[in-house]
């Protein structure tokens, strides 16, 4: 090794990271996957535009997809992890309970239990 400091594991990736400040900001994953999205579509619109890619670029194409992809998954993994914090941190356990016994619309009592699976990291 040389010289340089060793580098330290980081806690976050850039894309929870990134999800968490979307999600503080008012953002929903809506609008979150379509930055994704956009970012995808302009990065490689400008690539297009730089003229006619050789077949040697398609494997840096499919390298790029699947990096924005896996990015997208953990960005919005991590928003859905925020937005529990934030439910988990407004109903005690007892109160989610008591709010899964009540009679509520179905989709209701399915949407909390998700957000309690995935704050307890059953995900």
């Amino acid at each position: 090794m040389g010289l340089a400091p060793a580098p330290f594991p980081a806690r976050e990736t850039a894309a929870q990271t990134h999800a968490v400040m979307r999600a503080k900001s008012g953002y929903d994953i809506k609008q979150l996957v379509s930055e994704y999205r956009a970012l995808r579509a302009s990065v490689l619109s400008l690539w297009l535009d730089d003229g006619v890619p050789a077949p040697s670029d398609l494997q840096d194409v499919i390298r790029f997809s699947e990096a924005i992809s896996a990015a997208s998954i953990h960005s919005t993994t991590a928003f859905l992890k925020a937005g529990a914090n934030v439910v988990a941190a407004a109903l005690s356990q007892e109160e989610q309970g008591k709010v899964l016994q009540e009679p509520h619309p179905a989709d209701l009592k399915k949407r909390l239990r998700t957000v309690r699976r995935v704050f307890d990291g059953d995900d």
